[in-house]
């Protein structure tokens, strides 16, 4: 019999899973960063097992292409599609607006 896994053994399994899936889009952590708006810092929190990201804040993963159930389970293909020809090499850092506000008299 399977016995319950600990979070911090789920975290070294997800980190592990998440590294790899990675690797497999030839993606760097920066790179990803620039792809998903999730923080560099972030993602290697979460290579390094030094925390586990809640289930929503994985959907810009999911949408580069690494397969959830992959990532969540071991089980499957690490990634769903390995070119990603929707997505730019890289994003363009948001601009913050040069709008000029009109007072009125």
């Amino acid at each position: 019999m399977k016995e319950k896994e600990t979070k911090q053994e789920f975290a070294e399994k997800f980190a592990e899973r998440l590294k790899y899936a990675i690797q497999q889009l030839n993606l760097s952590i920066p790179e990803v960063a620039r792809l998903t708006e999730i923080p560099a810092k972030t993602l290697y929190k979460w290579v390094s097992a030094e925390r586990v990201p809640q289930i929503d804040s994985l959907a810009p993963i999911f949408r580069i292409g690494i397969n959830p159930v992959y990532l969540l389970t071991g089980e499957g293909s690490p990634v769903i599609k390995k070119k990603l020809p929707f997505l730019p090499k890289f994003l363009p850092k948001k601009k913050k607006s040069s709008r000029k506000t009109i007072q009125h008299s």
